[in-house]
């Protein structure tokens, strides 16, 4: 069909078309019919391929994180640069550079 043309449909036509998407459309989709195979099999692959690292997983998904401590990065980043000068007294740690910079090329 070219751009901007209509095709011609006939009356008949039209009526086809319309019985063909009314007897095709279902009123409700029933997804208890349905089973989702393919995770299925992936799971089971999973379990026969690495029984230990399949166990390990759902131990894994198991574990409740919501009392988990909120981090600070910013914080953090702080306390171990403040860690590493107390360790390394000798070396700039975290602190920018003077002089002149190298230019390479």
């Amino acid at each position: 069909m070219m751009k901007g043309k209509k095709a011609a449909v006939s009356l008949e036509e039209g009526r086809l078309a319309q019985t063909l998407v009314e007897t095709a459309t279902a009123d409700k989709l029933d997804f208890s019919k349905y089973k989702d195979i393919f995770t299925a099999k992936v799971e089971k692959l999973l379990a026969s391929k690495t029984p230990r690292a399949a166990k390990k997983q759902k131990v894994e998904a198991a574990v409740d994180d919501s009392d988990a401590p909120i981090i600070n990065l910013m914080d953090a980043l702080k306390q171990s640069l403040e860690h590493a000068k107390k360790k390394m007294p000798h070396v700039n740690v975290g602190s920018k550079r003077k002089g002149k910079s190298r230019r390479t090329g």
